[in-house]
């Protein structure tokens, strides 16, 4: 009969764990781990004037973090950026092709005959929701409509239409003068000018098509000479307001009435059987009266006469013997006598 063999029984140690993060048996306890560093974050204003907030939150090592969108946030003044468009301004707004938007001004309503300065065009912060202009890459322009929506609804603002740009909005078109080929010019009626090439020549048999028109620079428009307005004889000269005209040197006569000169004009010529109104009278100023005239002569026979002019003439006289027909010297015009009043003296 074999020998039963006793098993060991194993031997087993249960540690408790403790809730301390001590070193065992010292007492010292480890710190804290280091809370993660804030986000960085960035405000960048945009081409737009909208200011936009960037976060960078912070990743561990090895780790790729994904930043959360971009978000709308009002500008700080150390910033800046374009103003909203101007309060109560007439004008329009376009969206230009890079991003910014510009407002141009209306041109000013100005009084008959004054000239008013329309306000250059500024830059402004592209408007979130409302009425604007785009301009497109080929120069055209497009008026949208952004709507604002409630929360959750759908809104569907009008459809985009063509629009005029806004003057000023688009470069100054360069054209270039008008060719020497053989050609014709035609100006429109929109002050635009088109140039027509002449039919080119053709190989017999063949159809040739000219070139087709082209813009070019209008020249300036030949203005017919004005030629003066030919005034009958006798018309008085225009002359500042409030001053006289000068007498004609022909066409009529003048007279001196109390202290006032008029001009006489000749009356016209009609045909017979027609009654011609008679030429209307006006009043002149007094020509001066030459400074070196003389006085009458002494001992010369003879009289003074004054002209309706306010002339004064000597006229002589002469005795003859009898049957013999003598002629006087011409009269000598003369400086007026004193408190001569006319007629003859």
């Amino acid at each position: 009969m074999g020998r039963r063999r006793a098993l060991s029984v194993p031997f087993v140690i249960t540690i408790a764990a403790s809730g301390c993060t001590g070193f065992e048996g010292t007492g010292r306890q480890e710190p804290p781990p280091n809370p993660p560093p804030p986000p960085q974050s960035s405000i960048i204003v945009g081409p737009d004037g909208k200011c936009l907030e960037h976060i960078s939150p912070h990743c561990e090592p090895g780790y790729t973090c994904n930043p959360p969108p971009p978000r709308e946030v009002p500008c700080p003044p150390e910033l800046g950026g374009p103003p909203p468009r101007p309060a109560g301004a007439k004008g329009q707004v376009t969206r230009n092709l890079d991003g910014t938007c510009t407002f141009y001004f209306d041109a000013a309503d100005c009084p008959p005959g004054e000239t008013c300065e329309t306000p250059s065009p500024m830059a402004v912060r592209c408007p979130t929701f409302g009425e604007s202009i785009v301009i497109n890459e080929d120069g055209t322009c497009t008026r949208v409509y952004d709507e604002e929506c409630p929360p959750g609804d759908s809104c569907n603002p009008p459809p985009p239409e063509p629009a005029p740009c806004p003057q000023g909005s688009q470069p100054e078109k360069v054209l270039p003068d008008p060719p020497t080929t053989p050609g014709r010019l035609e100006r429109n009626d929109d002050g635009t000018c088109l140039f027509y090439h002449n039919a080119p020549a053709c190989p017999p048999n063949v159809m040739c098509n000219p070139p087709p028109p082209m813009e070019v620079k209008c020249p300036p428009e030949e203005k017919p000479e004005e030629k003066p307005e030919e005034k009958p004889e006798g018309t008085p000269e225009e002359t500042p307001e409030g001053t006289l005209p000068k007498a004609p040197t022909s066409g009529g006569h003048l007279e001196r009435r109390d202290l006032t000169c008029t001009w006489v004009p000749d009356p016209p010529r009609c045909p017979p059987d027609v009654a011609c109104n008679p030429p209307v009278e006006y009043e002149v100023q007094c020509p001066e009266p030459p400074a070196d005239l003389p006085d009458a002569p002494k001992e010369a026979n003879g009289s003074v006469r004054m002209l309706p002019d306010g002339s004064c003439f000597f006229y002589y006289t002469t005795s003859c013997p009898p049957g013999v027909k003598c002629n006087p010297p011409p009269p000598k015009q003369i400086k007026c006598p004193e408190n001569f009043e006319g007629g003859v003296g």
